[in-house]
């Protein structure tokens, strides 16, 4: 009798595993790719930094990431640095970006704009004319946001309007136009992550 009732569940449990089987799929099948994230760290010896500093760095570039993030794919991972002796901030290329006496979200954006080479990769100069931007990607997204006349300034290191570039400058749509920007202006110079 055992035998029969051990028998009879193993039929049940099979039968049931064939049945959830034929179910029709209900969710993708197929998984997408990661999406390309940017990220920080902080430099070395950051455990002994000012700590009203070191919060208000990790709290800017927290918030500066995510809206990076949000916006765009870049995958980059940066350094944050704290050097009171840096008047306001400042960043390079290669990912490194020095906190002074200016240290907020729209001052993280900015500087890592640079990171990403805005005014600091050699492309960069070969795309302005006249103080304007030449390039095809950013104009037009330039135009986008600001109608068929708009026009794209740049100098040696920095663009504008949406380059974060002033307090004045800041807010939510300034700061998701400003990242669509960055990334139009990577694609005229051709930089890829």
């Amino acid at each position: 009798m055992k035998l029969i009732i051990l028998g009879l569940i193993c039929v049940v449990v099979f039968l049931s595993t064939l049945s959830s089987r034929a179910q029709p799929a209900t969710g993708p099948t197929t998984q997408s790719a990661p999406t390309r994230k940017l990220s920080y760290k902080l430099s070395g010896g950051a455990d002994k930094w000012d700590a009203e500093a070191r919060k208000k760095i990790v709290a800017a570039m927290d918030a500066a990431v995510a809206t990076y993030n949000e916006q765009g794919e870049f995958n980059r991972v940066i350094t944050a640095n704290y050097n009171p002796g840096t008047p306001t901030a400042d960043a390079n290329f290669d990912g490194w970006i020095n906190f002074g006496g200016q240290v907020g979200k729209r001052t993280a954006m900015h500087e890592i704009a640079h990171t990403m080479g805005i005014g600091t990769q050699s492309k960069w100069h070969a795309m302005i004319k006249d103080g304007k931007w030449t390039g095809e990607h950013a104009i037009a997204q330039l135009r986008e946001f600001d109608g068929p006349d708009a026009i794209l300034h740049a100098d040696r290191q920095h663009f504008w309007p949406y380059g974060l570039n002033f307090e004045k400058e800041g807010g939510e749509v300034n700061e998701k136009r400003h990242v669509k920007m960055v990334a139009a202006l990577r694609r005229d110079m051709k930089l890829k992550d």
